[in-house]
C-alpha cells in the first residue's frame, strides 16, 4: 500500500502530496479520456459509460483524487456508500487524507477498484508485489512500484517492532 501510494500520489521530486491527478501541460483535456462526450473514440466514451461517467465533463470532474487516485463516478459512488460520506457530489474530499488512506486501504483489501484484493497478492508465505499492482491499474509500473514496496518492507522490518500479522 504505502509503495502504491508513492508512486501514485508522487509528483515530480515531491512525495506524497499528488493527491489529485495531474494532468501537466493539456490542463483540463487530459481528462477527456474519461469523458462520455470529450473522449477522443467510441471506445474511450463506452469505458467512460460503463465506469458511471456519464456527463459531459465527468471526465475531469471524477478524476483520480487520492492516495490510490480514486477515478470514475462508479468508484466514488462506492466509496460514498461505504463511508457514508458523499464523494459523488463532493469529489475534492477523496484526496483529503482523512478519506485518502481509509479508501486506499478499503479499496485495495476488498477489491474495489478493480476486483483484484490485495490478500491475493500478499499473504503469509507469499509475497508478490508486482502482481499485486493489478489492485489498482493492472500491470502500469508494475516495477517501479514492486522495487519501492521491497524498500518499505526493508525500512519496517528494520525499525518496527511490531509483529508481522496478515
Amino acid at each position: 500500500m504505502l509503495a502504491t501510494a508513492r508512486w501514485e500520489a508522487t509528483w515530480g521530486s515531491d512525495f506524497f502530496c499528488a493527491l489529485e491527478e495531474r494532468s501537466g501541460s493539456l490542463g483540463k483535456a487530459y481528462f477527456n479520456k474519461y469523458d462520455p462526450v470529450l473522449a477522443s473514440n467510441e471506445s474511450l466514451k463506452k469505458r467512460a459509460k460503463n465506469n458511471g461517467n456519464t456527463e459531459e465533463g465527468d471526465g475531469y470532474k471524477y478524476r483520480g483524487r487520492g492516495l490510490v487516485h480514486l477515478t470514475w463516478k462508479n468508484n466514488y459512488k462506492k466509496a460514498s456508500d461505504y463511508f457514508g460520506i458523499d464523494f459523488v457530489d463532493q469529489p475534492d474530499k477523496a484526496a483529503e487524507l482523512d478519506y485518502a488512506v481509509p479508501i486506499m486501504i478499503w479499496g485495495m483489501m476488498k477489491g474495489i477498484f478493480t476486483g483484484g484484493k490485495l490478500p491475493r497478492y500478499i499473504y503469509k508465505s507469499h509475497i508478490n508485489y508486482k502482481a499485486a499492482r493489478a489492485v489498482i491499474n493492472g500491470s502500469d509500473s508494475a516495477d517501479n512500484i514492486a522495487f519501492f514496496a521491497k524498500l518499505f518492507e526493508s525500512i519496517l522490518r528494520k525499525t518496527s517492532n511490531l509483529t508481522e500479522e496478515f
